[in-house]
């Protein structure tokens, strides 16, 4: 995954990847070494650069984007 379409963070795109494999916010946070609140943080800014409303539609925008053969 690459940051151009959908403008994501290269910290965003671990996190999205993450979740993708069915990550909790406490798992990705654990593995990624930061604060189940930053995950947080930083779940709430792919939302918003997705322009979803829930995990599981920016999860689909971002599989959407990549099988499209751009980058999310």
């Amino acid at each position: 995954m690459g940051s151009i379409d959908l403008g994501l963070s290269h910290r965003e795109l671990q996190i999205i990847a993450e979740v993708e494999n069915g990550a909790t916010n406490r798992m990705v946070a654990e593995k990624l070494k930061i604060s189940e609140k930053t995950v947080k943080h930083y779940m709430s800014s792919i939302m918003h650069k997705c322009g979803a409303t829930n995990r599981v539609s920016a999860v689909m925008a971002s599989q959407r984007v990549r099988q499209s053969g751009q980058h999310a």
